[in-house]
């Protein structure tokens, strides 16, 4: 019994490391691309908003913006958060806000706090 439940502890362990191997390289895949997919995202289930932070701090991360979830719900047209297209709606949103924002980088553009409304 007990070379059973240090067998089933191990196991455990391990799983445990290998989601966190998986999803530390998400991470790392995220940070480094402008294009990405919700599949690049630790989220399994696009059901909250807290599901939603996840696009919005990567946008924050890529822009050195400071938006919010609310900002890019409002934007759009979302009312309640809770499933994939309300996903793909805000990482549509931010990839296109991102391109725009490098489009202005190069062309030498100052971009005003109100430029993405």
């Amino acid at each position: 019994m007990a070379s059973f439940l240090l067998y089933a502890f191990v196991v455990i362990l391990a799983i445990g490391f290998a989601i966190q191997v998986l999803n530390k390289n998400k991470s790392t895949n995220l940070e480094g691309n402008d294009s990405v997919t919700l599949r690049d995202f630790p989220v399994s289930n696009w059901d909250s908003e807290n599901d939603a932070q996840e696009i919005v701090d990567w946008y924050n991360r890529k822009s050195g913006e400071d938006k919010t979830v609310s900002d890019f719900m409002e934007l759009c047209e979302v009312t309640k958060f809770d499933s994939r297209n309300d996903a793909q709606k805000l990482l549509d949103a931010a990839m296109l806000f991102l391109e725009t924002i490098n489009q202005q980088e190069e062309s030498g553009e100052n971009r005003s706090e109100e430029w993405w409304k």
